[in-house]
C-alpha cells in the first residue's frame, strides 16, 4: 500500500507501508498446548507401572529390560599393573606359573638372551659403558647344567655388541678351593669371604683395568 506525503510546496515523497508477515509458529505463546500428542513406547509405559498391575507378558518383557541395564561406575586407579618386558617391578605370579613350564626356571633361554640384549642396548643408547659377569656355578649339578647354557648365551650376546665379559662359571666349575667354600657356607649357594675373592680376581684380570681405562 502507497501514499503520498507532503514535505514541502512543490515537493512529494513516495511512502510503502507493507503488512506484517503472520507469526511463525516458533514465536507463538510457548505455553501453548502443541495440537500434537506425545506416544509413549511400551517400554516407556513400563516405567511408571506397579508391578501388582503387570500382566505376565507385562513382566517377563521388564525382566529383559532390566537385564539390559548398564551400572556406570566411574573410573578409578586400580592397584592392578600391566604386564612389561621392562617394568621395574616382578610380576611373581607369571613368574611362578612359567617356571612351573620350564621345570623350575622362571626364564627361558630365548627371553634371557632378549633381556641381556635390551638391557646392553639401552645402555649403549645412554652412553653408559657395562661390564657384564657371569654367574659362578653352584653346589647343585642340575641347576649347573642350566647355568652353563646361560653364560655360553650371555657370552655371544656381550661378543656380537663388543661388551666386556667374564666368564666366572668354567674357570671355578672344578676349582677346589670354590667347593669348599661353598660346602662351608651357611647359605645355600653363596660362597663366603674366599669364594668372593676368587670371583673378584677373575673380574680384575679379565678387562676390568682397560675398562676403566686406569691400566
Amino acid at each position: 500500500m502507497s501514499r503520498l506525503v507532503a514535505r514541502a510546496p512543490g515537493l512529494t515523497e513516495s511512502r510503502t507501508e507493507s503488512t506484517p508477515p503472520p507469526p511463525s509458529p516458533d514465536e507463538e505463546d510457548p505455553e501453548r498446548e502443541s495440537s500434537f500428542r506425545a506416544l509413549a513406547t511400551a517400554q516407556e509405559r513400563l516405567a511408571g507401572r506397579d508391578f501388582s498391575t503387570l500382566s505376565p507378558d507385562e513382566l517377563a518383557q521388564l525382566v529383559v529390560l532390566m537385564r539390559q541395564l548398564r551400572l556406570a561406575t566411574p573410573l578409578r586407579r586400580s592397584r592392578r599393573y600391566e604386564a612389561g618386558s621392562r617394568g621395574r617391578r616382578v610380576d611373581l605370579r607369571t613368574t611362578l606359573r612359567r617356571a612351573q613350564r620350564t621345570g623350575g626356571y622362571p626364564v627361558t633361554l630365548a627371553r634371557h638372551r632378549l633381556n641381556l640384549a635390551n638391557l646392553l642396548d639401552d645402555a649403549a643408547s645412554s652412553g653408559v659403558g657395562a661390564f657384564v659377569v657371569s654367574p659362578p656355578p653352584t653346589a647343585d649339578a642340575e641347576l649347573n647344567e642350566r647355568l652353563e647354557v646361560l653364560v655360553d648365551a650371555q657370552a655371544d650376546v656381550c661378543a656380537r655388541r663388543g661388551v666386556p665379559f667374564v666368564d666366572c662359571y668354567a674357570p671355578l666349575m672344578g676349582h677346589d678351593q670354590w667347593r669348599t667354600d661353598l660346602a662351608a657356607s651357611s647359605v645355600e649357594n653363596h660362597p663366603g669371604q674366599a669364594g668372593y675373592g676368587l670371583i673378584a680376581w677373575l673380574v680384575l684380570h679379565n678387562g676390568w683395568a682397560d675398562w676403566l681405562q686406569i691400566g
